[in-house]
């Protein structure tokens, strides 16, 4: 990654960080990206989205990192780990909400994110991490590229933000973590 940039865990979330989060999804989602949202969502729903992540952060439900760059302290990427999940799924978790700042793409950002995140994973002793993302989209390359595996897809599965239903592709990557005996 670019040395321009640095990604962050948040533990305890500030209006800065919460108002930079919002804007990175709003523009994410302008540009294209199914990550849950319509072109039309509200400032509020983007609001409501990252204080209920926020909640989940500090319940150790989910972990939270932002990329910021350096000389604007702009937030322009982040992704999340859900690491609560059933007792019989603790050796998984789920990769949620990858977002890269258009503006700030090809800088190494999503794979400095996916390292990070993949080291946290495999801290907490996870060793599958599991996501879903818009088949065929750059995003799939991506992941493909950083040795994702597909799974399967799903035809009309989610809206796109400008209304269109949408393929979505389920994929998995194992990780190698220390067992203890």
């Amino acid at each position: 990654m670019n040395s321009a940039y640095e990604i962050k865990q948040i533990f305890e979330p500030t209006n800065e960080i919460l108002e930079g989060l919002v804007k990175l999804t709003k523009s994410t989602v302008e540009h294209g990206a199914s990550i849950g949202f319509l072109n039309e969502t509200s400032h509020e729903k983007y609001v409501d989205l990252w204080n209920s992540t926020f909640k989940k952060v500090a319940d150790n439900e989910t972990v939270l990192l932002i990329a910021k760059h350096m000389a604007t302290d702009l937030t322009v990427g982040t992704v999340q780990l859900h690491i609560d999940l059933p007792e019989n799924q603790t050796h998984r978790t789920e990769l949620a909400k990858m977002m890269v700042h258009a503006d700030h793409r090809r800088n190494g950002i999503a794979v400095a994110l996916l390292d990070a995140i993949e080291k946290i994973a495999k801290v907490n002793k996870k060793s599958l991490i599991v996501l879903d993302t818009a088949t065929d989209s750059n995003a799939q390359k991506l992941y493909q590229k950083c040795g994702w595996i597909v799974a399967g897809s799903i035809p009309d599965y989610a809206f796109s933000p400008d209304g269109v239903l949408t393929r979505t592709t389920y994929m998995y990557k194992i990780l190698e973590i220390e067992k203890n005996i």
